[in-house]
């Protein structure tokens, strides 16, 4: 497997992790995943755009897709393989959860747990994760965005603990 290399950039303010992409990610490495497929038209795509960063405590990570269409709740997530086995479900690898629209789910900091994720704070570990997200129109469809931050090294067991070489 490639390793993801992200590059170190300056701190991002809380305030600003709001889903709303401008300049605070202009030292960001952007990687272009996989598109998304059409739920209506398998053979129409969308783009997927991933940001992420350090600053030597906190990772940052900012995600971006376009759908055809809105939705009443839409979410991300952000699967670490914390031991590298090329699976992200396996028992604890770290799941990091971000809302960009609705209450269906909350902004949540998660671990694998028997092929099942499950909230650190639930298991006795600590809600680490912060951030936010936003839906914009885009003709028929929506462009859904969200930006987060984690520290590298939270002190909580459940969660994926970097050094600054590491990331």
């Amino acid at each position: 497997a490639t390793p993801l290399l992200i590059p170190f950039g300056s701190p991002i303010p809380p305030a600003q992790l709001d889903g709303s992409v401008g300049p605070e990610w202009d030292d960001a490495a952007l990687f272009v995943a996989p598109p998304f497929h059409s739920v209506t038209d398998p053979s129409v795509t969308y783009p997927t755009k991933i940001r992420m960063k350090h600053d030597g405590t906190t990772l940052y990570f900012g995600l971006e897709i376009t759908r055809e269409k809105s939705f009443n709740d839409f979410w991300f997530f952000l699967m670490l393989d914390r031991d590298g086995d090329g699976s992200v479900v396996t028992t604890g690898d770290d799941y990091l959860r971000v809302p960009a629209k609705g209450t269906a789910v909350g902004l949540d900091d998660m671990h694998a747990q028997a092929a099942t994720f499950v909230s650190d704070v639930s298991r006795g570990g600590t809600q680490d994760l912060a951030g936010g997200g936003a839906e914009v129109p885009s003709g028929p469809g929506a462009i859904y965005r969200v930006e987060a931050s984690h520290p590298l090294s939270s002190g909580d067991q459940r969660d994926v603990a970097w050094g600054v070489g590491q990331v």
